[in-house]
């Protein structure tokens, strides 16, 4: 099986981390795995004896801009034409989704519990709603009031399907759960 794995760009390591810890375990059961990265973490993968494409992106735009993400959209969707994998994992943006809407290819989230449809405000998926909504900037309101209307705007752009809802997000990709350290969330 091939895999390609999407971390978040902006050297962004806690993401590129795990998704290369979850892409030494499938390399090590016998499937072939590649990165879409950034230059900042490629030298990091390619450590690993793993291939990194890189497309001339690099973030020479700015970073949060339309033109920034529709660039590193295309740039991660011509990656996944030139590998055909059979599954996109990315960690945590959205880059599956704007794949499987452009060449059909399923996907996987490997993402903080912060950005999941259920997430109620505090860490661990606690019944406690008050206990981070005010202090922590990626919780509750954030996924779905801001980064939300950029990822439909973001697809409108690329002339892609716009997600309808925050959970079609998640209801379209295949549902892999890794449990999370205890000592570190609760």
């Amino acid at each position: 099986m091939k895999i390609l794995f999407i971390p978040l760009s902006e050297n962004a390591m806690a993401h590129t981390l795990r998704c290369l810890t979850v892409a030494l375990v499938a390399r090590n059961k016998g499937h072939q795995v590649l990165f879409a990265a950034d230059k900042k973490v490629s030298d990091l993968i390619k450590k690993y004896n793993i291939s990194v494409f890189r497309n001339g992106f690099e973030s020479r735009l700015k970073v949060g801009t339309e033109e920034y993400y529709v660039n590193l959209r295309k740039y991660e969707i011509n990656a996944a034409k030139k590998f055909n994998p059979d599954y996109v994992i990315n960690d945590p943006m959205f880059s599956g989704y704007f794949i499987y809407r452009s060449l059909g290819i399923p996907y996987i989230f490997l993402t903080n519990a912060t950005l999941l449809p259920c997430y109620a405000g505090s860490y661990g998926l606690g019944p406690n709603k008050k206990a981070s909504r005010s202090n922590n900037f990626f919780g509750y309101l954030y996924p779905k009031n801001i980064l939300f209307p950029g990822i439909q705007k973001t697809a409108r752009l690329l002339g892609l399907e716009a997600p309808r809802t925050y959970d079609e997000l998640f209801d379209l990709s295949l549902k892999i759960f890794i449990p999370s350290i205890k000592k570190i969330d609760p």
